[in-house]
């Protein structure tokens, strides 16, 4: 039949087709011309790109010269025809990427499915058809959804305020508490300017670093940490553990915490002060203006501090280290961070502002809990010296809580 029809075609003729043979014919006419449809696709294509590629020489060309205005100007105009053919083209898309990517971004609660299950499991649902359920899950959805946003909304929102209450909380006492410590660093450091050796001061100074330093340090970096890194009770942080912390922080945080832990460890004073007004700037640390009155009231108050601590101490070295800390208040004015080694020291200093009788009290208590050291091993000896030691701890006690200066001074 095709023979038969392209003969026809080619001589000019007209050819008999029946009724069944032009059913065969059409589909096979259907046939070739997809055939064809499809044969010139790939030229469509390549037609399509050859005019997007002459878009963008043109566009290119209009860049070059015409000063920055003629050049801004067209490239505005290009990228425009660019974006509308686009849009024009992927509308569609465009809208099904953004309706999924709001759908997806929503906390679900329960889907149909899973909304569906449930209304299965009650007993005046079982014999309901799948058809009535599913309609009941549908129209439950949307509710349930809402109140569940909402509910999920107001409990961010709580959490946030009680967040951010707590975080205002703690920067308060931070800053109540860096205040304290600043404060009884400089009290310390004009207290061990009273003794004449160098020696003593700078040992003095390293201690007062050691410990109230390096709780002032832990402070500042366990509230700038606490967002990152477990922070640990300030008191208890050891050297290395502050290091690594201070490793964990963003730059600006970790530099000048860096400084003032090098300063830490160091014996100035002034040092540490310098860089502890650089970090407390970094940490967003505001200190309020000392005030005379309440720095009386801290040194009052560290004083009824030293005598509670005196009147509950048992221990006859520790009543002689508490009892010449109270009696330097006394004397100077001043609080004195001192350990037990240094109380030779102090008591030497005290010596010359006492009382006869009260100097003899430390000398001889002092004699005596040195000779208890030293005497390890001789049990009777140990045993008369306790003893006296005994009956010497309440004079010692009395005599450094009721001491008051005066002029009077017991001659060198």
């Amino acid at each position: 039949m095709e023979a038969a029809i392209e003969e026809a075609l080619i001589s000019v003729s007209w050819v008999e087709i029946l009724v069944v043979t032009s059913g065969a014919y059409l589909q096979a006419q259907a046939d070739l011309r997809n055939a064809k449809v499809k044969s010139f696709r790939p030229d469509q294509t390549s037609e399509k790109k050859d005019r997007k590629e002459e878009r963008r020489k043109k566009a290119n060309e209009g860049k070059v010269g015409g000063g920055v205005q003629g050049r801004e100007t067209k490239t505005r105009a290009t990228k425009k025809k660019y974006l509308k053919g686009k849009n024009d083209s992927d509308d569609d898309e465009e809208v099904e990427v953004v309706g999924t990517s709001s759908a997806t971004s929503e906390l679900e609660f329960m889907s149909l499915e899973e909304i569906s299950n449930v209304l299965r499991k009650q007993k005046e649902l079982y014999e309901a058809p799948d058809e009535f359920i599913e309609e009941i899950a549908t129209r439950l959805y949307k509710s349930l959804q809402s109140s569940f946003q909402e509910a999920a909304r107001q409990a961010f929102e709580a959490l946030l305020s009680s967040t951010s209450g707590q975080r205002r909380q703690t920067h308060g006492e931070l800053q109540d508490r860096v205040q304290s410590l600043l404060q009884n660093i400089k009290q310390g450091e004009k207290a061990l300017q009273n003794f004449i050796s160098l020696d003593i001061q700078q040992q003095l100074s390293r201690h007062l670093l050691k410990t109230s330093g390096s709780e002032l340090v832990n402070e500042l970096v366990c509230y700038v940490a606490q967002d990152t890194v477990s922070a640990n009770d300030a008191k208890d942080l050891s050297t290395d553990a502050r290091q690594k912390m201070i490793n964990g922080l963003p730059q600006n945080l970790r530099t000048p915490l860096q400084n003032l832990h090098k300063a830490v460890q160091g014996g100035s004073v002034d040092e540490f002060l310098t860089e502890t007004e650089a970090a407390l700037s970094a940490c967003d640390v505001v200190l309020r203006k000392v005030d005379k009155k309440k720095d009386k009231a801290i040194a009052s108050q560290q004083r009824h501090v030293l005598i509670e601590q005196l009147s509950t101490a048992q221990d006859a070295a520790l009543v002689l280290h508490v009892a010449v800390l109270l009696l330097f208040h006394t004397v100077t004015q001043t609080v004195l961070h001192a350990s037990g080694r240094f109380v030779p020291q102090i008591t030497t200093f005290l010596l010359p502002h006492l009382p006869t009788s009260t100097a003899d009290l430390l000398s001889t208590l002092q004699g005596l809990v040195i000779q208890e050291l030293t005497s390890k091993g001789d049990e009777e000896l140990l045993r008369t010296v306790r003893e006296k030691m005994e009956n010497l701890v309440p004079q010692v006690r009395e005599a450094a809580v009721t001491f008051k200066k005066t002029g009077n001074v017991n001659p060198e």
